[in-house]
């Protein structure tokens, strides 16, 4: 289990329900797919302003997706809980 600052919490969950509450999400093992365009990222290191300082660029082609399977999500589950604050 892992908890996040950015979790949607509140207390207007509907009419006359005043319960304060946070949305669980449940992921599934493969739930999300990593995709990379090259092994390695690209590294560049160049002196510059007298040789006494150095400046290094990198760059890399990546993507991130969740899965889906006929267009249809069933790798993430959101469930309402109810829940109370930790302060």
């Amino acid at each position: 289990m892992y908890s996040h600052d950015k979790i949607v919490t509140g207390s207007d969950a509907g009419p006359g329900a005043d319960v304060p509450y946070a949305d669980a999400l449940f992921f599934g093992y493969q739930a999300g797919i990593w995709a990379e365009a090259q092994q390695a990222p690209d590294w560049i290191e160049k002196s510059f302003d007298f040789d006494d300082q150095y400046a290094v660029a990198t760059g890399m082609i990546f993507g991130f997706d969740k899965t889906t399977f006929n267009s249809k999500d069933f790798a993430v589950i959101k469930i309402r809980t109810a829940a109370f604050s930790h302060s």
